[in-house]
């Protein structure tokens, strides 16, 4: 339990290559890079205003749906959908929470579309590859209440809030044999709603909780699990395009339908 609440109150404004790999990528702890985003124009630029200004006739590719379907990030070709982005960003900025929709990192749009000059608002760090995004920069837009079920990512990431905030629950990998994780890369365990008699060793995983405010970034390592809300409307942006090595053999357990 200290390792985690020492995890809370690390934060770094400034960062070189060499420290975040000596002291971070290769030890696998999460940092808090609060100082990556702030050279940025997205940081002053990104609003719903903006993208709609800028992007919004173009057809874009979100997750719908989602309230109908437990299963939704496993299904998630089931819940494709195209629409226009002055269409979607009304959607989501009508005042409702909801996680019913939900522009994710699968859908794919940074890649696909004219999106892709977002990425000239964007200063990499030295630690990035800003020559290496394709299929490596992600876009994430959504309302306020959108939820990604605990889970682990197969790579080292960076994620950067932009827009909005959003809640993360973090936990350790070594906990992974408590986590009921049966499902690819997923636990079977619904954070908001935990069924203990089902689940009863869940019910003592000690837990990091981080919210990260726009121009906050977190380094989210290999194998941690976590869960994340969003608390407003929010904008985001994943990378996992580091100049390091990031490739990973993983043998995930069945996925059951």
């Amino acid at each position: 339990m200290n390792f985690l609440v020492n995890l809370s109150n690390r934060r770094r404004e400034t960062i070189s290559k060499e420290e975040f790999l000596e002291d971070y990528y290769v030890k696998n702890i999460p940092v808090i890079l609060t100082g990556m985003t702030h050279s940025w124009p997205a940081l002053s630029l990104w609003t719903p205003e903006y993208v709609v200004s800028k992007y919004g006739g173009i057809e874009v590719e979100v997750q719908a749906d989602r309230n109908s379907d437990r299963l939704y990030e496993i299904n998630l070709d089931s819940h494709r959908k195209r629409v226009l982005m002055s269409d979607y960003i009304n959607t989501i900025t009508n005042g409702n929470t909801t996680n019913d929709y939900y522009m994710v990192a699968n859908n794919g749009n940074l890649s696909k579309t004219e999106l892709k000059s977002l990425l000239d608002d964007i200063e990499f760090p030295d630690y990035l590859d800003g020559t290496d995004t394709d299929g490596k920069a992600f876009f994430w837009l959504g309302p306020a209440g959108t939820i990604t079920p605990l889970h682990h990512d197969p790579t080292n990431l960076i994620f950067a809030q932009i827009y909005g905030r959003k809640t993360w629950k973090i936990i350790p990998p070594y906990y992974t044999h408590l986590l009921y994780n049966y499902t690819g890369v997923f636990s079977e365990v619904d954070y908001e709603n935990p069924d203990y008699q089902k689940y009863p060793l869940f019910r003592d995983i000690p837990t990091l909780e981080v919210t990260l405010d726009p121009g906050d970034a977190i380094f989210m390592p290999v194998g941690w699990w976590h869960h994340v809300k969003s608390l407003d409307v929010s904008i985001s942006m994943s990378f996992t395009n580091f100049v390091f090595p990031n490739r990973f053999h993983w043998n995930y357990p069945e996925i059951k339908r």
